[in-house]
């Protein structure tokens, strides 16, 4: 169905074993979906019909709950100015503010200091693990740039605490691209969210948030004249169906490359034909 609407390239969001936005930074296969055999199966299914194929990771956050949070996760993640940690939820608890009230489905997060080389030692390895799957890049969620939580962490070897986001994440994320690229030159390193000092490394910029889809003050025209070297695709947050002609327009206008997500990445061009 992508390849009738000439997509070229399939993006796989929650393919280990918790499901999105959970168990990071574990990316176990789940055998409920047919284990590491396949997954490996379908993606070169995929690549041979002619796709690309790139599955995302998260690049900043922590799931509490897991082992790898448990043994190192807690020394590593961010500080406040309190000394105490910064938490974020991701409950996507559907229609039912019930269950939301009750915070059934919610699972914290952490935030690593971007000062932390151990972290980004372990998310290098999480990348070589996608490579290893016989894909063609990869997104790194929410490293471009989301929400720079500064670290006042006194053994995290930054001096102050902004040198932990901006400094320190420069320095790592150059070390990420150099080591890659050195040996897969032609994987493609994806981030969302955009930042002049982020996208330097990376090879395309998932949309997100103000300016990547219509409405609003988003004036997304400054950027593309700023920086017309780096590639944007176009964000409406996963509901592309209820809307799709405006935003398919205005990725068209301002020359983002195409994202489409019906459903929330559960459906299809064959669900809305005139879509494709």
């Amino acid at each position: 169905h992508a390849l009738q609407a000439d997509l070229d390239s399939l993006h796989i969001l929650g393919w280990w074993r918790g499901g999105m936005d959970r168990c990071y930074p574990h990316y176990d296969y789940d055998e409920r979906l047919g284990g590491e055999a396949a997954f490996r199966e379908g993606i070169k299914a995929a690549r041979d019909a002619g796709l690309r194929v790139m599955p995302y990771i998260n690049g900043r956050l922590l799931d509490v709950t897991m082992p790898y949070f448990k043994e190192k996760g807690e020394q590593l993640a961010a500080k406040t100015l309190l000394g105490t940690q910064y938490i974020e939820n991701y409950p996507f608890w559907g229609r039912g503010s019930l269950v939301h009230g009750l915070g059934r489905n919610q699972v914290q997060h952490e935030i690593p200091c971007g000062a932390c080389g151990e972290w980004w030692d372990d998310l290098e390895t999480i990348v070589r693990q996608v490579i290893d799957l016989g894909t063609d890049g990869i997104l790194i969620d929410q490293i471009g740039g989301m929400f720079d939580r500064l670290c006042f962490a006194e053994n995290h070897g930054h001096d102050r605490p902004d040198e932990a986001f901006a400094t320190a994440s420069n320095h790592f994320l150059a070390r990420l691209r150099r080591h890659i690229k050195r040996e897969y030159p032609d994987f493609a390193l994806g981030c969302e969210h955009f930042t002049d000092m982020s996208a330097q490394h990376f090879d395309f910029i998932h949309g997100c948030g103000q300016g990547f889809h219509p409405g609003g003050d988003a004036f997304p025209a400054l950027a593309r004249y700023t920086f017309p070297e780096h590639i944007f695709t176009n964000r409406d947050g996963g509901y592309d169906e209820t809307n799709y002609r405006h935003h398919a327009g205005f990725a068209m206008v301002i020359g983002f490359r195409f994202d489409m997500s019906v459903f929330r990445c559960r459906g299809s061009m064959a669900n809305l034909p005139e879509y494709g």
